[in-house]
């Protein structure tokens, strides 16, 4: 396969990729030729970066509002099934433990995990604090408080709402790590090629 690489100059690359064998998959079963590149070469160390504190929070935004309109988008790939609540952020914790640098990975995380958890926290729902920020202002509005009966049938069924996906995300992710082993992910080990 040719591939065409441009710098940020203009100017442009042309280099071949084939398709070879790992060096650890001789003989093994399910194992065939595979190709790909690596950014930089094999020896390079990634490097981490800094952002600011408001660029991280920005980011976080973001996505968050990336996530929101494509799990409500209606031909979206993106459903409530992609969703992860607290087992499977336990889960993604563990693995980042268990990963290189895994401490710089869970303070990244802590940060989008707290940005997203605020913004879920403002929205106008009426059992989180965005909602009492609206029934305030409706009693501002109105100069008198919204019926105790309709707020008890809201609330009620919100929570109902609200613990129903609790629930469905939760065995979701259950079944996502009971049902999901490194023998089921690949029989194959990470391919190694010699230099």
């Amino acid at each position: 396969m040719e591939l065409t690489l441009q710098n940020p100059d203009g100017s442009e690359m042309t280099t071949t990729l084939t398709p070879a064998l790992p060096g650890n998959w001789q003989g093994l079963e399910g194992a065939r030729p595979i190709m790909g590149f690596l950014w930089g070469g094999l020896d390079t160390k990634p490097e981490t970066e800094y952002p600011g504190v408001q660029e991280q929070i920005n980011q976080s935004f973001r996505w968050m509002g990336e996530t929101l309109a494509k799990v409500a988008a209606p031909g979206s790939s993106v459903g409530m099934q992609h969703l992860s609540g607290p087992v499977g952020i336990g889960n993604y914790l563990y693995q980042m433990l268990n990963s290189a640098d895994g401490w710089k990975l869970i303070l990244w995380f802590a940060v989008v995990l707290n940005v997203n958890l605020a913004v879920l926290n403002i929205l106008p729902l009426p059992i989180v604090d965005g909602g009492h920020v609206v029934l305030g202002t409706l009693e501002i509005i109105f100069r008198r408080p919204v019926g105790g009966k309709l707020l008890e049938w809201i609330q009620t069924g919100f929570i109902f709402l609200l613990l129903t996906f609790f629930i469905f995300v939760t065995f979701k992710d259950v079944g996502d790590i009971v049902g999901s082993s490194d023998e089921d992910a690949s029989k194959l080990p990470a391919p190694v090629f010699s230099k």
